[in-house]
């Protein structure tokens, strides 16, 4: 408990927010992603996507075709690994802009499952009480760095995620900094399908590294 108390008082907003773990259930989070589907219908995924350090792009597939004829190119639809990449990118995205400033009325059925967003919001609220916000030093860089989808079943997956934090705390009647972290971490992601759409579930820090360890931390996903 000290430790993730600490997480909220240097203000790592990607390390701060795993105070779910404090809910009490700790031992359903342990074992819910390898207890809750039949063996037989669960993937072991294992393969590691790295994402663009910065902004990405994305360029249109080329489509030449002969005179007088037509290409039609239909965009394949994306794997679940790659929705688990991207909500798990989105998630984060929104604890960010939940806690600058913090707003106990954020919508997060976008990104987590109802027990999720419920101890999302108790955080905001705890933030409000503490008089404290929670800022990016560089509003808009992605978090995650890379990711390994360790298990896929039909409503639930487990994927281990290379998380960069740089961040500020800062006293939210007077806009005064009071610290700055700047970490990267692993994280534990379970995930639940709802509603046909993946949505975060629980996290958990599993290791941090120093900022110029981006290379190791995603190095070390397939040890997890």
């Amino acid at each position: 408990m000290g430790v993730e108390r600490r997480w909220w008082a240097v203000a790592a907003i990607a390390l701060a927010l795993t105070v779910t773990a404090c809910s009490g259930r700790g031992d359903e989070r342990a074992a819910s992603v390898v207890s809750v589907a039949p063996a037989e219908t669960a993937t072991t995924v294992g393969a590691v996507t790295t994402l663009d350090k910065g902004s990405s792009t994305t360029e249109a597939p080329s489509t030449t075709s002969a005179p007088g004829t037509t290409s039609t190119t239909t965009p394949s639809a994306p794997t679940d690994e790659e929705q688990i990449v991207a909500v798990v990118e989105a998630y984060w995205q929104a604890v960010a802009e939940a806690l600058d400033p913090p707003d106990p009325e954020y919508d997060w059925t976008r990104v987590a499952t109802p027990s999720s967003a419920e101890a999302r919001q108790l955080a905001m609220v705890e933030n409000l009480e503490a008089n404290r916000g929670i800022g990016q030093v560089e509003p808009g860089r992605s978090f995650v760095l890379a990711a390994e989808v360790a298990l896929l079943a039909e409503d639930r997956a487990l994927a281990f995620v290379c998380i960069r934090d740089n961040a500020f705390a800062y006293e939210l009647d007077t806009g005064e900094v009071t610290e700055t972290v700047s970490v990267i971490a692993i994280k534990r992601t379970e995930l639940h399908r709802v509603d046909d759409e993946w949505r975060v579930h629980l996290t958990e820090p599993l290791q941090n590294y120093e900022p110029e360890q981006e290379a190791e931390c995603e190095s070390a996903l397939p040890s997890f």
